[in-house]
C-alpha cells in the first residue's frame, strides 16, 4: 500500500483469504477501511471444520491416475453448494484457468490453515466495519465459522446465502458485487 501510495484499503478475500484478510485488519486498523470476509472463519476448533468428505476433496493429490484438470473439478463439485451446482461449461473453463494446479501447494495452504490457530481473540478487536457473507451449505467452513465471525466483530453485518457452499457462484457474481460495493461505499477509505 505505501509504494502505491495508498493510505486505507477496503479488504476483501474468501475462505484462506478472508483469514488473511481479517489478520490484515486486526494488524493494521488505521488501514483497513473495511473487511469483507467471504466463506472463511476464525481458526476456532470449537467450531468445527467441515465435512471429511470435502476436507479429502482439497487434501488429496489426484494421484488416482485423474488429471489435475479432472482432480479440480472434483474439488469444485465437492465445494459446490445444492443450489448453485457448477455448469459443465463453468467446470471447463475452471479447469483451463487451473491448469497448473498443485495439489501440493493445496495441501500446504490447508496445515497452514490449521497451524495459523485460533484468532478469535484478535478478530474480537477488529474495528474496520465488517461484512461477512457465507454459504449456509459450505462443507469445508460450516456456516456456524461465519456466524461466529460475525458475532466476533462489534457491529458487523452477515449475509447468509441458501444453498451456497464454500464457492464464488457465478450465478450470485452481480450480488456479490452489489453487496460489497455498498459495504465499502457506507465506509468510504
Amino acid at each position: 500500500l505505501d509504494r502505491l501510495s495508498i493510505r486505507r484499503a477496503h479488504v476483501v478475500g474468501i475462505s484462506m483469504g478472508g483469514m488473511i484478510a481479517q489478520v490484515f485488519a486486526a494488524q493494521c486498523p488505521n488501514r483497513a477501511a473495511t473487511l469483507t470476509s467471504i466463506s472463511s472463519a476464525v481458526g476456532n476448533p470449537r467450531t468445527g471444520f467441515g465435512n471429511l468428505r470435502a476436507i479429502a476433496a482439497v487434501a488429496m493429490t489426484g494421484s488416482d491416475g485423474n488429471s489435475a484438470a479432472q482432480h479440480y473439478t472434483r474439488i469444485l463439485r465437492t465445494l459446490a453448494g445444492p443450489q448453485y451446482p457448477p455448469s459443465e461449461a463453468e467446470l471447463t473453463e475452471a479447469a483451463k484457468l487451473r491448469l497448473a494446479y498443485d495439489a501440493e501447494a493445496t495441501r500446504r495452504q490447508l496445515i497452514a490453515l490449521l497451524a495459523s490457530g485460533n484468532r478469535s481473540r484478535q478478530v474480537r478487536e477488529l474495528t474496520a466495519p465488517t461484512l461477512v457473507i457465507h454459504g449456509r451449505n459450505d462443507p469445508l467452513l460450516p456456516f456456524k465459522a461465519g456466524e461466529e465471525t460475525a458475532a466476533l466483530i462489534r457491529g458487523a453485518k452477515l449475509i447468509a446465502v441458501d444453498g451456497l457452499g464454500h464457492q464464488l457462484a457465478p450465478a450470485l457474481m452481480e450480488s456479490y458485487v452489489r453487496w460489497i460495493a455498498e459495504h465499502c461505499h457506507a465506509h468510504p477509505a
